[in-house]
């Protein structure tokens, strides 16, 4: 890496960012689908802990589960909702990060369907661990909190030698993430992520990052 460039981290949340949730829907986001898809309902009594609702019903089972749940979650979505994700992948001077709650197993199966795999270098979230054929044996938390986020935000700054971090996320467990970004985004209805993309190619503009 030219030391004498800028370079800058841009980190996104997943659910509710990369594509768009509705809570109308009876299942909205990436978790609720993939519970919806091993027969859970909202009215389960054990639909407020999913995780540990969904490992038995997951033992054993290979990663279909997953892609189906990336598709349908995708399908919220579409290439429209993330075609300016172009404009900032594939450069030296930006690395591009996702950091969620949610499983990673669901947004790298997403990330495929886009055909955004080799745009993000950093993908940081919960993974259900594997055994041979690559069967589900258990799950690993790695990202739980809203300061788990900014933390690993702060890792991966130093990591990549960054020397501005880029924020976007959507909700409450972004918060602090995105006080700790040198530029931070909240979606809302003002601001999808197409426009996101637009305003962070201009503070990297600002920066010497050139489009």
């Amino acid at each position: 890496m030219n030391n004498n460039k800028p370079h800058a981290l841009v980190c996104f949340d997943f659910d509710g960012t990369l594509y768009p949730i509705d809570p109308e829907k009876d299942f909205y986001d990436s978790e609720e689908v993939l519970w919806g898809l091993l027969g859970g309902t909202k009215e389960t009594p054990d639909y407020w802990g999913m995780h540990a609702a969904m490992l038995p019903r997951l033992l054993g089972l290979g990663t279909n589960y997953f892609k189906a749940a990336a598709a349908i979650v995708y399908g919220y979505a579409g290439k429209d909702y993330l075609r300016n994700l172009e404009r900032l992948a594939g450069r030296d001077d930006v690395t591009l990060a996702v950091i969620s709650c949610g499983s990673l197993d669901i947004i790298e199966e997403f990330l495929d369907e886009a055909g955004l795999s080799g745009c993000f270098k950093e993908v940081w979230a919960n993974r259900w661990t594997r055994g041979g054929n690559s069967t589900v044996t258990g799950f690993e938390e790695k990202v739980c909190t809203p300061s788990d986020k900014a933390e690993i935000m702060k890792h991966l700054k130093e990591r990549c030698g960054a020397d501005y971090t880029v924020a976007v996320g959507d909700g409450p467990t972004d918060s602090e993430i995105i006080a700790a970004a040198d530029f931070g985004i909240l979606l809302d209805s003002s601001c999808d992520l197409n426009k996101a993309c637009d305003r962070i190619i201009e503070f990297l503009k600002e920066k010497n990052i050139v489009f």
